[in-house]
């Protein structure tokens, strides 16, 4: 069996698009976690210390946002990527401050992704 190079959370309520970046980034021998909402991936951060965290901004942004605050608390070197299915101009200025490495829109793109993650 092939050494993992590293640990991903993906925090999104839709199964589809964790599952998607499960199959892309498993290939490339990342250990790759889920959670469908921010408390339960707050508590994954905590357990498990993800190298790189994926959260979808989704319906409710601030708490989404509050999510990212508290997983910077948890420890400030996780990297964290911001999705989202609208425009991020303006979601981008505030979690930009939060230290994020990037946010991104929907669809996602595997080879994007991937390019975040070798920046972390």
């Amino acid at each position: 069996m092939a050494k993992l190079i590293g640990r991903i959370l993906v925090i999104d309520e839709d199964r589809d698009v964790s599952r998607f970046l499960r199959l892309k980034l498993d290939e490339d021998l990342y250990e790759v976690l889920t959670a469908g909402d921010p408390e339960e991936g707050i508590r994954m951060v905590k357990k498990k210390r993800p190298d790189v965290v994926f959260i979808d901004l989704g319906m409710t942004p601030r708490r989404r946002l509050e999510a990212v605050r508290r997983i910077k608390n948890v420890d400030e070197s996780i990297g964290v990527v911001v999705t989202t299915g609208a425009g991020c101009i303006d979601t981008a200025k505030r979690v930009m401050r939060l230290g994020v490495l990037d946010c991104i829109t929907k669809p996602l793109d595997a080879e994007i992704l991937r390019r975040l993650i070798m920046t972390q």
